[in-house]
């Protein structure tokens, strides 16, 4: 990619250092246009316990911003005839039979399946190690949660959705998530520092997360999810972030018609949840009036990605520290990167 002029990187900078939380600033940001880099910077630390600076090049888990990438990898397959997205889950995984027979695939990709969000689940980590101890499956666990209401009757969040989806992904591709993953999209894209985060595996140049109490900095503890056995929620770069954003510019990463589907709004986000209610919502993006967004949050991690896409331009923020707004952020810097 080339470079954007000095004046501008720099005028970018001064904002950025005269943010209010700009001393708890701790990740990588990439600003592009039109495959020329604006913008981008790394902060703090990596490892706090270990001195160790963070880079461009650092690993970060992106959390929900993985969404993105499922709805992605269910449009390959139903592009390829091996998913519909107007049947059924049990036409697919006979577990999934006992979920509302009303509820498609589209009404997962959208949020609007009724199917209960497992992160609200209350002491969520303690029933996660008791069905591990138990020997249990994440799958059942997901599909006996109770629905909190009708499928198509409201947009309601829920990570449990796209967790489903990833798995008919997995019986429609004949393939582990990660596998169909790699050889869909990854691979063929050349995002080579994005996969699986397992926390438990040594994963080289992969932040660690932190957060703050009592005026002290503490090792965040892992995702509630992440020693069951399932798809997991994936790491990136700002770089690979910015390749996997210029390709669906570019449209290698989505056919045309799964581009369509992905940034129609489809359903709208409304009053009642923690998002802003003026979104519409596609098919694991949220859809503002000139952009779409991801965005994504876990313990010790914060994850956005904004396009514009008529002004072919990509905002990554990765962070490894709690309290970072990167919404706050980015809008300080519309004024001087968007005119």
């Amino acid at each position: 990619m080339a470079t954007a002029p000095e004046d501008l990187a720099g005028r970018i900078a001064a904002l950025i250092d005269a943010d209010p939380a700009r001393a708890n600033l701790s990740g990588a940001i990439r600003i592009s246009r039109d495959g020329v880099v604006l913008f981008e910077r790394a902060y703090g630390q990596a490892s706090v316990q270990l001195g160790v600076a963070n880079a461009l090049s650092t690993r970060f888990a992106i959390a929900s911003v993985t969404k993105a990438f499922i709805a992605a990898v269910v449009l390959r397959l139903a592009d390829e005839g091996l998913l519909a997205l107007d049947q059924h889950p049990g036409a697919y995984l006979a577990e999934l039979a006992r979920l509302d027979r009303r509820i498609t695939l589209h009404h997962l990709l959208t949020h609007t399946a009724g199917v209960a969000d497992v992160y609200g689940v209350p002491d969520l980590r303690l029933k996660m190690a008791k069905l591990k101890a138990e020997g249990g499956r994440l799958l059942d666990y997901l599909a006996a949660l109770p629905p909190p209401h009708a499928p198509g009757q409201r947009w309601s969040y829920s990570s449990t959705g796209f967790l489903l989806l990833a798995y008919l992904a997995e019986a429609a591709g004949g393939q582990p998530f990660a596998q169909l993953l790699n050889e869909r999209l990854l691979d063929p894209l050349g995002l080579a520092d994005t996969g699986p985060d397992d926390p438990v595996l040594v994963n080289p140049g992969r932040a660690s997360g932190h957060a703050m109490s009592a005026g002290a900095w503490r090792n965040a503890s892992n995702d509630a999810l992440a020693e069951i056995e399932g798809p997991r929620e994936l790491y990136s770069t700002v770089g690979d972030l910015d390749r996997w954003c210029g390709a669906i510019l570019s449209g290698e990463a989505l056919s045309e018609a799964a581009a369509a589907l992905s940034f129609s709004p489809h359903a709208h986000v409304g009053p009642g949840s923690d998002f802003d209610p003026t979104l519409a919502y596609g098919y694991g993006w949220f859809l503002g009036p000139d952009y779409r967004f991801v965005g994504g949050v876990t313990a010790g991690f914060r994850a956005a990605v904004w396009q514009h896409p008529a002004e072919r331009l990509n905002v990554l923020m990765l962070w490894n520290n709690e309290p970072i707004n990167s919404h706050r952020l980015w809008r300080s810097l519309t004024p001087v990167v968007l005119g």
